[in-house]
């Protein structure tokens, strides 16, 4: 017989489904711009992390310049462009784990942890006073881990790790995972307790799956570098434009080039030139070329994490546009 202690129940069944985080939209709605060429890096577990769509050229992963546009029916244009900002960050996060000569130290992070951004959670700590070699290390892992997490959770997993209010999550806000720094272990507001049992128990919980995750990219990655250009003004005398080749890349990833050439010249004789200046009057150049990347020769670098590149392509390639479609020349190597 139906009373109102069975009323109580249904009302609290359906709030509790209200409360949930909404599923996750499936990224099978998502395409490129019909000029442009994605490809989906799938997620180890798709109810703590989100698939991302990231950009590619002639079926590899491009890193540098992210010019990928989206598009789809079902996300809004908010939405594609926090998924594409949050995908070239986590695809570079993955490779510099994959590529990593040292692997984090999940009992030091967890026994050190004290809570605040990422960026200086080594600081004033009594144990990293006294063992100063692992500072630099820590706090890399520590900015790594949390960008990696804050870009990458479903918005229920976010809740759970980096939000006070769990369910519903209040304080939520899909704008801090485009944000830089981003996450805050816990919420904005929770205590350095909180931070800290937040924190603890992602390490426990999540981590494995994302280095399982980043394991799974290629062992010998192959990609495409995408940067800016300027055309510079044609040498009359020599009958050609001297161009100065990328000598790394940064952005996403850092990287050193280990085939450098302090220039190349790109032999064109007037007309050609005249006609080349006239198509690039007024507009965004872009160069591209293939590369593997290695790691890094020296085991670790205080500042920063940084990669070998080894130039594979016999020229670069420089375009008109972010579309990367209108060729203007190559660049011989």
């Amino acid at each position: 017989m139906f009373n109102s202690k069975h009323l109580v129940y249904m009302c609290l069944f359906f709030i509790s489904i209200a409360i949930q985080a909404a599923p996750q939209k499936p990224f099978t709605a998502i395409a490129a711009h019909p000029d442009g060429e994605l490809i989906l890096l799938p997620s180890p577990d798709s109810t703590v992390i989100k698939g991302m769509p990231i950009m590619a050229f002639r079926g590899l992963p491009v890193f540098g310049r992210n010019t990928l546009k989206l598009t789809s029916a079902v996300y809004s244009k908010q939405e594609l462009n926090q998924l594409n900002r949050n995908a070239a960050r986590i695809h570079s996060v993955l490779m510099k784990i994959k590529l990593a000569t040292i692997k984090p130290n999940v009992a030091r992070l967890k026994n050190n942890f004290k809570g605040g951004s990422a960026f200086t959670v080594t600081k004033g700590s009594k144990y990293y006073l006294e063992h100063p070699e692992h500072t630099e290390e820590d706090r890399i892992w520590y900015i790594l881990i949390t960008q990696l997490a804050a870009a990458s959770l479903t918005e229920q997993s976010y809740a759970q790790y980096m939000c006070k209010d769990k369910q519903p999550c209040a304080n939520f806000n899909p704008k801090d995972q485009s944000r830089t720094p981003i996450g805050t272990w816990g919420g904005r507001q929770a205590t350095q307790f909180e931070a800290r049992r937040a924190f603890a128990s992602f390490m426990d919980q999540e981590l494995d799956k994302y280095l399982a995750w980043a394991k799974q990219l290629s062992a010998e990655p192959e990609i495409y570098f995408v940067g800016n250009i300027n055309l510079p003004s044609y040498d009359f005398n020599k009958g050609g434009f001297m161009i100065m080749p990328p000598r790394g890349s940064g952005g996403s990833l850092a990287t050193k080039i280990v085939t450098p050439r302090k220039h190349s010249f790109v032999k064109v004789n007037e007309a050609e030139a005249e006609k080349i200046v006239g198509r690039a009057q007024g507009k965004q150049l872009f160069y591209v070329y293939k590369a593997k990347l290695s790691p890094p020769a020296k085991p670790f670098n205080t500042q920063q994490l940084v990669f070998d590149q080894t130039i594979t392509s016999d020229v670069i390639e420089v375009f008109i546009g972010s579309e990367l479609q209108d060729k203007l020349f190559d660049i011989p190597l």
